[in-house]
Protein backbone atom coordinates (compact mmCIF):
# COMPACT_ATOMS: atom_id res chain seq x y z
CA UNK A 1 0.00 0.00 0.00
CA UNK A 2 1.43 3.36 -1.04
CA UNK A 3 1.91 6.39 1.19
CA UNK A 4 -0.74 8.25 -0.87
CA UNK A 5 -3.30 5.50 -0.21
CA UNK A 6 -2.46 5.41 3.51
CA UNK A 7 -2.75 9.19 3.74
CA UNK A 8 -6.13 9.07 1.95
CA UNK A 9 -7.42 6.38 4.33
CA UNK A 10 -6.26 8.38 7.37
CA UNK A 11 -8.04 11.53 6.19
CA UNK A 12 -11.16 9.56 5.24
CA UNK A 13 -11.24 7.89 8.66
CA UNK A 14 -11.53 11.29 10.32
CA UNK A 15 -14.54 12.26 8.19
CA UNK A 16 -16.25 8.86 8.41
CA UNK A 17 -15.71 8.68 12.17
CA UNK A 18 -17.57 11.97 12.45
CA UNK A 19 -20.55 10.23 10.81
CA UNK A 20 -20.18 7.27 13.16
CA UNK A 21 -20.17 9.62 16.14
CA UNK A 22 -23.55 10.92 15.00
CA UNK A 23 -24.87 7.34 15.14
CA UNK A 24 -27.43 5.59 12.95
CA UNK A 25 -30.53 7.68 13.56
CA UNK A 26 -33.82 5.77 13.55
CA UNK A 27 -32.04 2.74 12.05
CA UNK A 28 -30.39 2.04 15.41
CA UNK A 29 -32.51 -0.69 16.96
CA UNK A 30 -32.15 -4.44 17.61
CA UNK A 31 -34.02 -7.12 15.68
CA UNK A 32 -34.83 -10.68 16.69
CA UNK A 33 -36.09 -13.70 14.77
CA UNK A 34 -38.70 -15.78 16.62
CA UNK A 35 -40.60 -18.96 15.77
CA UNK A 36 -44.33 -18.70 15.12
CA UNK A 37 -46.81 -20.66 17.25
CA UNK A 38 -50.46 -21.36 16.60
CA UNK A 39 -53.15 -22.71 18.90
CA UNK A 40 -53.94 -26.37 18.50
CA UNK A 41 -57.68 -25.71 18.68
CA UNK A 42 -57.97 -22.34 16.93
CA UNK A 43 -56.50 -20.83 13.78
CA UNK A 44 -54.82 -17.89 15.51
CA UNK A 45 -51.07 -17.19 15.57
CA UNK A 46 -49.07 -16.11 18.59
CA UNK A 47 -45.42 -15.74 19.57
CA UNK A 48 -45.56 -17.32 23.03
CA UNK A 49 -45.50 -21.00 23.96
CA UNK A 50 -47.70 -23.18 26.16
CA UNK A 51 -49.15 -26.68 26.10
CA UNK A 52 -52.01 -25.41 23.96
CA UNK A 53 -49.76 -24.22 21.12
CA UNK A 54 -47.61 -25.86 18.48
CA UNK A 55 -44.81 -24.36 16.41
CA UNK A 56 -45.64 -23.52 12.82
CA UNK A 57 -42.89 -25.33 10.96
CA UNK A 58 -40.80 -23.49 8.40
CA UNK A 59 -41.96 -19.99 9.40
CA UNK A 60 -40.42 -17.28 11.58
CA UNK A 61 -41.08 -13.61 12.34
CA UNK A 62 -38.75 -10.64 12.77
CA UNK A 63 -39.57 -8.56 15.84
CA UNK A 64 -38.32 -5.28 17.31
CA UNK A 65 -37.81 -6.09 20.99
CA UNK A 66 -37.67 -2.38 21.88
CA UNK A 67 -41.21 -1.72 20.58
CA UNK A 68 -42.71 -5.19 20.19
CA UNK A 69 -43.55 -4.49 16.55
CA UNK A 70 -43.64 -7.45 14.16
CA UNK A 71 -41.78 -6.33 11.03
CA UNK A 72 -42.09 -9.38 8.79
CA UNK A 73 -43.00 -13.05 8.32
CA UNK A 74 -40.36 -15.25 6.72
CA UNK A 75 -39.23 -18.74 5.85
CA UNK A 76 -36.92 -20.46 8.33
CA UNK A 77 -34.00 -19.78 5.96
CA UNK A 78 -34.35 -16.04 6.40
CA UNK A 79 -31.13 -14.39 7.59
CA UNK A 80 -31.33 -11.12 9.46
CA UNK A 81 -29.22 -8.23 8.25
CA UNK A 82 -29.81 -5.28 10.54
CA UNK A 83 -29.83 -1.79 9.10
CA UNK A 84 -26.63 -0.72 10.85
CA UNK A 85 -24.29 -3.14 8.99
CA UNK A 86 -25.71 -1.88 5.67
CA UNK A 87 -24.90 1.70 6.64
CA UNK A 88 -21.51 0.70 8.00
CA UNK A 89 -20.59 -1.26 4.85
CA UNK A 90 -20.86 1.93 2.77
CA UNK A 91 -19.08 4.04 5.36
CA UNK A 92 -16.24 1.51 5.60
CA UNK A 93 -15.92 1.16 1.82
CA UNK A 94 -15.64 4.94 1.43
CA UNK A 95 -13.18 5.06 4.31
CA UNK A 96 -10.86 2.54 2.60
CA UNK A 97 -11.33 3.72 -0.99
CA UNK A 98 -9.09 6.10 -2.90
CA UNK A 99 -11.63 8.91 -2.70
CA UNK A 100 -11.83 12.26 -0.94
CA UNK A 101 -14.40 12.10 1.88
CA UNK A 102 -14.09 15.79 2.76
CA UNK A 103 -17.54 17.29 3.44
CA UNK A 104 -19.15 13.85 3.16
CA UNK A 105 -22.86 13.90 3.96
CA UNK A 106 -25.44 11.21 4.58
CA UNK A 107 -29.19 10.74 5.02
CA UNK A 108 -30.88 7.85 6.82
CA UNK A 109 -34.58 7.26 6.13
CA UNK A 110 -36.57 4.63 8.04
CA UNK A 111 -40.21 3.74 7.38
CA UNK A 112 -42.91 1.19 8.26
CA UNK A 113 -42.00 1.08 11.98
CA UNK A 114 -38.41 0.26 11.02
CA UNK A 115 -39.12 -2.48 8.48
CA UNK A 116 -37.59 -0.48 5.61
CA UNK A 117 -34.47 1.66 5.43
CA UNK A 118 -32.78 3.78 2.76
CA UNK A 119 -29.30 5.17 3.32
CA UNK A 120 -27.73 7.81 1.06
CA UNK A 121 -24.11 9.03 1.20
CA UNK A 122 -22.64 11.70 -1.07
CA UNK A 123 -19.05 12.81 -1.75
CA UNK A 124 -19.19 16.49 -2.78
CA UNK A 125 -15.49 16.50 -3.67
CA UNK A 126 -16.07 13.96 -6.46
CA UNK A 127 -17.91 15.66 -9.31
CA UNK A 128 -17.94 15.38 -13.08
CA UNK A 129 -19.23 17.70 -15.76
CA UNK A 130 -22.46 16.70 -17.48
CA UNK A 131 -23.12 17.45 -21.19
CA UNK A 132 -25.18 20.53 -20.30
CA UNK A 133 -22.43 22.04 -18.13
CA UNK A 134 -23.95 20.98 -14.80
CA UNK A 135 -22.12 18.82 -12.26
CA UNK A 136 -22.97 15.37 -10.90
CA UNK A 137 -21.76 14.22 -7.50
CA UNK A 138 -20.70 10.69 -6.64
CA UNK A 139 -23.27 9.09 -4.32
CA UNK A 140 -24.03 5.72 -2.77
CA UNK A 141 -27.31 4.07 -1.86
CA UNK A 142 -27.97 1.35 0.70
CA UNK A 143 -31.38 -0.33 1.03
CA UNK A 144 -32.60 -2.93 3.49
CA UNK A 145 -35.94 -4.36 4.61
CA UNK A 146 -37.38 -6.85 7.08
CA UNK A 147 -40.80 -7.18 5.43
CA UNK A 148 -39.73 -8.64 2.07
CA UNK A 149 -40.57 -5.44 0.17
CA UNK A 150 -37.13 -5.41 -1.46
CA UNK A 151 -33.79 -7.24 -1.21
CA UNK A 152 -30.69 -5.87 0.43
CA UNK A 153 -29.05 -3.50 -2.06
CA UNK A 154 -25.90 -1.38 -2.28
CA UNK A 155 -25.48 0.82 -5.35
CA UNK A 156 -23.40 3.58 -6.87
CA UNK A 157 -25.09 6.62 -8.35
CA UNK A 158 -24.86 10.37 -8.83
CA UNK A 159 -26.84 13.50 -8.00
CA UNK A 160 -27.09 16.23 -10.60
CA UNK A 161 -27.15 19.51 -8.73
CA UNK A 162 -28.98 21.97 -10.99
CA UNK A 163 -32.13 19.81 -10.97
CA UNK A 164 -31.31 17.61 -7.93
CA UNK A 165 -32.09 14.51 -9.98
CA UNK A 166 -30.79 11.19 -8.67
CA UNK A 167 -29.13 9.68 -11.73
CA UNK A 168 -29.68 5.97 -12.36
CA UNK A 169 -26.76 4.08 -13.85
CA UNK A 170 -27.12 1.60 -16.68
CA UNK A 171 -24.48 -0.99 -15.75
CA UNK A 172 -25.84 -3.05 -12.86
CA UNK A 173 -22.85 -5.38 -12.97
CA UNK A 174 -20.59 -2.49 -12.02
CA UNK A 175 -22.87 -0.32 -9.96
CA UNK A 176 -25.14 -2.58 -7.90
CA UNK A 177 -24.82 -5.28 -5.25
CA UNK A 178 -28.00 -7.20 -4.41
CA UNK A 179 -28.61 -10.05 -1.98
CA UNK A 180 -31.67 -11.96 -0.86
CA UNK A 181 -32.13 -12.24 2.87
CA UNK A 182 -31.72 -16.01 2.62
CA UNK A 183 -28.04 -15.36 1.80
CA UNK A 184 -27.23 -12.43 4.04
CA UNK A 185 -24.84 -9.53 3.41
CA UNK A 186 -21.44 -10.14 1.84
CA UNK A 187 -19.71 -7.04 3.20
CA UNK A 188 -16.53 -7.54 1.19
CA UNK A 189 -18.27 -8.02 -2.15
CA UNK A 190 -20.49 -5.02 -1.57
CA UNK A 191 -17.52 -2.91 -0.52
CA UNK A 192 -15.56 -3.83 -3.66
CA UNK A 193 -18.40 -2.60 -5.85
CA UNK A 194 -18.73 0.61 -3.85
CA UNK A 195 -14.97 1.19 -4.01
CA UNK A 196 -15.22 1.28 -7.82
CA UNK A 197 -17.68 4.15 -7.60
CA UNK A 198 -15.58 6.79 -9.33
CA UNK A 199 -14.74 4.38 -12.17
CA UNK A 200 -18.45 3.69 -12.63
CA UNK A 201 -19.28 7.40 -12.57
CA UNK A 202 -16.70 8.17 -15.25
CA UNK A 203 -18.02 5.37 -17.49
CA UNK A 204 -21.55 6.69 -17.15
CA UNK A 205 -20.39 10.22 -17.93
CA UNK A 206 -19.03 8.97 -21.26
CA UNK A 207 -22.46 7.54 -22.02
CA UNK A 208 -24.21 10.78 -21.03
CA UNK A 209 -22.07 12.73 -23.50
CA UNK A 210 -22.87 10.15 -26.18
CA UNK A 211 -26.62 10.52 -25.50
CA UNK A 212 -26.30 14.29 -25.88
CA UNK A 213 -25.30 13.69 -29.52
CA UNK A 214 -28.17 11.25 -30.27
CA UNK A 215 -31.33 12.94 -31.56
CA UNK A 216 -34.80 11.89 -30.39
CA UNK A 217 -36.78 11.93 -33.63
CA UNK A 218 -40.28 11.17 -32.26
CA UNK A 219 -40.35 11.78 -28.52
CA UNK A 220 -43.98 10.71 -28.05
CA UNK A 221 -43.38 7.31 -29.62
CA UNK A 222 -40.01 6.82 -27.92
CA UNK A 223 -41.43 7.46 -24.45
CA UNK A 224 -44.55 5.38 -25.13
CA UNK A 225 -42.49 2.45 -26.44
CA UNK A 226 -40.29 2.52 -23.35
CA UNK A 227 -43.39 2.30 -21.15
CA UNK A 228 -45.09 -0.35 -23.26
CA UNK A 229 -47.91 2.01 -24.29
CA UNK A 230 -49.54 1.52 -27.70
CA UNK A 231 -49.41 4.37 -30.24
CA UNK A 232 -51.32 5.31 -33.40
CA UNK A 233 -50.47 7.43 -36.41
CA UNK A 234 -52.50 10.45 -37.51
CA UNK A 235 -50.82 11.12 -40.80
CA UNK A 236 -47.19 11.61 -39.78
CA UNK A 237 -47.97 12.51 -36.17
CA UNK A 238 -47.81 9.95 -33.38
CA UNK A 239 -50.94 9.82 -31.22
CA UNK A 240 -50.76 8.41 -27.70
CA UNK A 241 -54.06 7.78 -25.92
CA UNK A 242 -53.18 7.07 -22.33
CA UNK A 243 -53.97 8.23 -18.82
CA UNK A 244 -50.54 7.14 -17.58
CA UNK A 245 -49.33 9.80 -15.15
CA UNK A 246 -45.76 8.58 -15.68
CA UNK A 247 -45.98 9.09 -19.45
CA UNK A 248 -47.57 12.52 -19.12
CA UNK A 249 -45.06 13.66 -16.50
CA UNK A 250 -42.02 12.61 -18.55
CA UNK A 251 -43.49 14.05 -21.76
CA UNK A 252 -44.22 17.37 -20.07
CA UNK A 253 -40.78 17.65 -18.47
CA UNK A 254 -39.04 16.72 -21.71
CA UNK A 255 -40.98 19.15 -23.92
CA UNK A 256 -41.32 22.11 -21.59
CA UNK A 257 -38.00 22.01 -19.78
CA UNK A 258 -35.17 19.66 -20.72
CA UNK A 259 -35.47 19.64 -24.52
CA UNK A 260 -35.57 23.44 -24.49
CA UNK A 261 -32.40 23.79 -22.43
CA UNK A 262 -30.45 20.71 -23.58
CA UNK A 263 -31.78 20.01 -27.07
CA UNK A 264 -33.97 17.25 -28.50
CA UNK A 265 -31.62 14.42 -27.58
CA UNK A 266 -31.44 11.38 -25.33
CA UNK A 267 -29.57 13.28 -22.61
CA UNK A 268 -32.58 15.59 -22.26
CA UNK A 269 -34.91 12.57 -22.25
CA UNK A 270 -32.74 10.87 -19.63
CA UNK A 271 -33.08 13.92 -17.39
CA UNK A 272 -36.85 13.98 -17.86
CA UNK A 273 -37.00 10.33 -16.80
CA UNK A 274 -34.78 10.79 -13.73
CA UNK A 275 -36.82 13.90 -12.86
CA UNK A 276 -39.89 11.65 -12.70
CA UNK A 277 -37.98 9.14 -10.57
CA UNK A 278 -36.82 11.81 -8.11
CA UNK A 279 -39.54 14.46 -7.99
CA UNK A 280 -42.92 13.25 -9.32
CA UNK A 281 -45.68 13.27 -6.68
CA UNK A 282 -46.35 9.91 -5.10
CA UNK A 283 -48.50 8.14 -2.56
CA UNK A 284 -47.22 5.79 0.11
CA UNK A 285 -43.77 5.23 1.56
CA UNK A 286 -41.20 7.44 -0.22
CA UNK A 287 -38.38 4.93 0.12
CA UNK A 288 -40.35 2.11 -1.44
CA UNK A 289 -41.62 4.40 -4.20
CA UNK A 290 -38.05 5.50 -5.05
CA UNK A 291 -36.87 1.89 -5.35
CA UNK A 292 -39.77 0.85 -7.55
CA UNK A 293 -39.20 3.88 -9.76
CA UNK A 294 -35.47 3.17 -10.09
CA UNK A 295 -36.33 -0.32 -11.33
CA UNK A 296 -38.63 1.15 -13.99
CA UNK A 297 -35.99 3.69 -15.02
CA UNK A 298 -33.36 0.95 -15.39
CA UNK A 299 -35.65 -0.94 -17.77
CA UNK A 300 -36.25 2.21 -19.81
CA UNK A 301 -32.51 2.87 -20.08
CA UNK A 302 -32.05 -0.55 -21.66
CA UNK A 303 -33.83 0.91 -24.70
CA UNK A 304 -31.46 3.90 -24.96
CA UNK A 305 -28.71 4.02 -27.63
CA UNK A 306 -25.54 2.18 -26.59
CA UNK A 307 -22.11 3.62 -27.23
CA UNK A 308 -20.17 0.64 -25.96
CA UNK A 309 -20.32 -3.07 -26.76
CA UNK A 310 -22.96 -5.02 -24.87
Amino acid sequence: MTYKMLHSMFKNSIHINNLRAAGYGEADFPIEVKPVYMPISENEWTFSTSDRYKELEGRVVSIRPDTGDVLGYHSKNYKITEHKPVIESIRSAVERASVDATNVREKITVAHRGARMIYQLELPEHVIKTPDGDTATLSFLGVNSFDGSFPLLLSVGARQWACHNMQTFTDDALAVYKSRHTKGLDIEQGSRIISRGMEVLEKEAELWHYWAKQKVTDHRKVIADMLGIETDLDGTRTVVNTKSTMYNYILSKYCLHYAKSMGTNYWALYNAITDWCTHAPSKGDKGNVLLMRKKKVSKMLNMFPKSRAA
